[in-house]
């Protein structure tokens, strides 16, 4: 629990996920659905009426920024808990780093061209990152632009 706290809210892509319940709850699937509590409620306003195979979870919402917010750079300090060195289809290296601070992990993308940056980079060095963040398939990264090592 600990690693949740301060933990930040991003705005999240509901699309057509109020229409997928409502087929789960129609066809007698139990369904548990946590949200914030704007979402909860705009569930329940979608589905229009009681389901008695619905669980409902509110989270806590501290107010939830802005898509722009996390289009612009960040700076991070942490420590490199895994690196997966990978090559592209062009027989490019590129590699996938998971970065370890106080709040958690998050997963670092090092395209080719960025790549010698992280030439004498080992696992369990404590780094400065710079770097975009961008969602991907319904989770955050950072793309590397710099890293320091500590």
């Amino acid at each position: 629990l600990p690693m949740l706290y301060g933990s930040k809210y991003v705005q999240s892509d509901i699309n057509s996920t109020y229409s997928e319940v409502k087929i789960d709850l129609n066809a007698g699937r139990l369904v548990v659905f946590s949200g914030t509590p704007c979402q909860v409620a705009g569930l329940k306003s979608f589905l229009n009426k009681k389901y008695e195979n619905l669980i409902t979870i509110d989270i806590i919402c501290h107010g939830v920024p802005s898509q722009a917010y996390f289009d612009k750079y960040i700076n991070v300090i942490g420590m490199i808990d895994t690196i997966k060195i990978v090559e592209t289809k062009k027989l490019e290296t590129m590699a996938f780093i998971s970065l370890q601070d106080e709040f958690g992990v998050m997963q670092v993308t090092i395209f080719p061209k960025e790549y010698p940056k992280i030439k004498n980079i080992n696992k369990n060095d404590i780094v400065f990152i710079n770097g975009k963040v961008q969602k991907r398939m319904n989770s955050y990264q950072v793309i590397l632009q710099n890293i320091k090592k500590l």
